[in-house]
């Protein structure tokens, strides 16, 4: 799990906190934290660190990104495209990886489905984190096309556990 931390136990400390808040149990043994940042070129590591990593990973879930309608678009580029590529170039790299991008649906009409997409007129009109992302989902599309074996995914909302009520109040 990448986490954005100063080392790792800050970066164990903060899913734990998160895990616990949101009432979730996953046995310590099956998870492990990447001290790492989005918004940093080359996720923020360097390439000993980077190789150490990627030799126990087969596929990347990405979907992290900063998620605000309020924020312009200069401020969340640097996450949600720059990110995105840094993933998607180590996942294309000596070792590929599947790749999952999840997304939104502020990528395309609301009468749209997993295919279809914004032209770049109505993704400039959008708001600026829907145009981050369907600048990011572009990426993963074009990835696609060049061979890499990825998938996005489009959620319309993220909605509290269904037994638990536990939803992220952030």
């Amino acid at each position: 799990c990448l986490v954005r931390a100063g080392d790792q136990n800050e970066a164990r400390e903060r899913v734990d906190r998160a895990l616990r808040s949101l009432e979730i149990e996953v046995d310590a043994a099956r998870w492990s934290v990447v001290v790492g940042d989005l918004a940093l070129p080359g996720l923020g590591w360097s390439r000993p660190e980077r190789d150490r990593w990627l030799a126990n990973i087969d596929t990347i879930v990405h979907c992290g990104a900063v998620v605000s309608w309020l924020a312009p678009y200069s401020s969340i580029k640097k996450t949600n495209v720059g990110g995105t590529r840094a993933l998607l170039e180590i996942a294309q790299g000596e070792h590929p990886k599947v790749f999952h991008h999840v997304s939104t649906i502020s990528t395309t009409t609301p009468d749209g489905d997993e295919n279809s997409l914004f032209s770049e007129e109505q993704a400039l009109r959008s708001s600026p984190y829907g145009l981050s992302k369907w600048v990011a989902e572009g990426l993963v599309r074009e990835a696609s096309r060049n061979g890499l074996l990825a998938r996005v995914y489009r959620p319309a909302m993220v909605a509290p556990h269904t037994r638990r009520g536990v939803g992220n109040t952030q």
